[in-house]
């Protein structure tokens, strides 16, 4: 390998990293999110509603900026000083929340965290467009974000452990600050980078134009479905203490399944399209609905493990080809962008309709609520097909009647 390969290699793993940080400041909460809502309840004495509508309002937070904010941060040649401010936001939200007793004062803390969540995360989103070979950078980074946010939610179960909801705000406090001098790997946009971002909001503007009934029952089944998936994690702590499980035993369970769910994302790798994305999406939603209402109506520990593994799995088997479908539906990526921003709005209200699910009428209730979202992700999903069968048909009609 010469001087230069070496090089450029060590610059692309450098760049991961920062990626993979820069992401995380905007993902990991939702990885320790049952168990910051669990201290709120328990500790700050909020009720469901409350600890819900907390989280709510930094994920709606983080997803509003990412959104709103992607094609301007595109634009920077330097995303370093604006993704360094936001890292310091993020700090400053979390320590400031430590010292916070008021519901609206930690509220209006929790919603300038996200603020500087959603910069980060926009940042290091974008940062992708300026690296080769982005596809397998983007797998590392999935990898690298989900090991990492595994490894967090036993940290932050004993940081609760001892020092109740501050605790959890104290854990996250630390995060910026490892972050912080990562950050400076960020690589800057180069010439393609610049056609890149010139092009985005062309792009959007051709989903805007050409959207059409299967873009929209895809759009819609993939918020159903992530809405389902945080409506269930949310307070999936609540039902382990429910059925006696202690925190360190559910922090337990929640980091193995978590590291099964990036085995399961390993799946359509391995299987690719041999048995076309249709036939796997039906099984692994059909799955992941039934272990999560296992997982919510159980009162065994051992089941309630089992479940919980059963449907990570199976929900990280089923976005990736979902994913897929969304390149058959346009080629200039505004699809599949859409289809990520789906995803972050389902995560942002789910804790606040759980929490008021939670608190009248308890986990049978929610089960069903979660059960109802799933079913109709699986009838957007079932369109979505039909109308894909019939496009692909009229397509083969018109060459027929061509030749």
């Amino acid at each position: 390998m010469t001087t230069k390969s070496k090089s450029r290699s060590h610059d692309g793993i450098r760049a991961v990293i920062a990626m993979l940080c820069a992401t995380g400041l905007g993902y990991w909460p939702l990885y320790v999110q049952p168990f910051v809502i669990g201290a709120l309840i328990d500790s700050l004495g909020l009720s469901e509603a409350q600890a819900g509508l907390l989280m709510t309002a930094e994920i709606s937070a983080i997803a509003l900026v990412t959104l709103g904010g992607a094609q301007h941060i595109a634009r920077l040649a330097t995303p370093v000083p604006l993704a360094i401010g936001a890292a310091i936001i993020v700090l400053a939200g979390n320590a400031i929340s430590v010292f916070l007793d008021e519901f609206t004062w930690l509220l209006l803390a929790r919603i300038g965290t996200g603020l500087g969540a959603g910069i980060s995360l926009a940042i290091g989103s974008a940062a992708l467009a300026k690296v080769s070979d982005p596809d397998r950078k983007m797998a590392l980074i999935l990898v690298g974000r989900g090991i990492m946010g595994a490894v967090m939610i036993p940290l932050i179960a004993m940081a609760i452990s001892k020092y109740g909801f501050r605790g959890s705000y104290m854990f996250l406090t630390l995060i910026p600050l490892f972050v912080l001098p990562v950050l400076l790997w960020l690589p800057s946009r180069d010439e393609a980078g610049r056609e890149e971002a010139a092009t985005m909001e062309q792009s959007l503007e051709l989903l805007h134009d050409r959207i059409g009934m299967p873009v929209f029952v895809l759009l819609m089944g993939m918020f159903l479905m992530t809405l389902g998936e945080s409506v269930w994690y949310s307070f999936i702590e609540r039902k382990g203490i429910e059925i006696g499980m202690s925190l360190d035993l559910i922090a337990l369970v929640l980091m193995v399944t978590t590291i099964a769910g990036l085995l399961g994302a390993a799946v359509p790798a391995v299987l690719n399209t041999r048995l076309g994305r249709q036939l796997p999406i039906y099984v692994s939603m059909v799955l992941a609905m039934a272990s999560g209402c296992v997982a919510l109506l159980t009162q065994s520990p051992a089941i309630y493990g089992i479940a919980n593994a059963v449907y990570t799995v199976s929900f990280a088997v089923c976005v990736p080809f979902i994913f897929g479908v969304s390149t058959r539906l346009g080629r200039t990526g505004a699809v599949t962008a859409a289809l990520g921003a789906m995803i972050v709005g389902g995560h942002s209200i789910g804790p606040s309709i759980a929490g008021f699910v939670v608190g009248h009428g308890g986990f049978p209730l929610l089960t069903f609520v979660y059960a109802g979202a799933n079913l109709a992700a699986l009838v957007c999903l079932f369109l979505l097909f039909e109308f894909i069968s019939r496009r692909d048909q009229v397509a083969d009609t018109m060459v027929s009647e061509h030749d």
